[in-house]
């Protein structure tokens, strides 16, 4: 109940489902996360991870996140390249 959760497709365009930070209730799992989840389709074109991960950083405001560790959950059935550049970008 103390962890805040957003929900981003992406592909080759960035598709925001959850898009404010909002509690991880049992009550938002059951009302809006599993239903929007179990909609979900991979079909927003390619691979883009930088894109996905530029997005969900740039647009999670870190007054939100309350000094707290952010992880970042990302899921892909695609095929990625030049993964290195973009996690070194990111840990800093």
């Amino acid at each position: 109940k103390d962890d805040e959760i957003t929900l981003t497709r992406f592909g080759s365009s960035i598709d925001p489902v959850v898009t404010s930070p909002r509690s991880f209730t049992s009550l938002f799992v059951r009302r809006s996360f599993q239903p929007a989840v179990s909609r979900i389709e991979a079909d927003l074109g390619g691979t883009e991870l930088d894109l996905a991960l530029r997005y969900v950083f740039c647009n999670t405001p870190d007054s939100v996140n309350g000094g707290r560790q952010r992880i970042v959950l990302l899921i892909t059935d695609g095929e990625i390249w030049h993964v290195e550049p973009m996690l070194e970008e990111v840990a800093d």
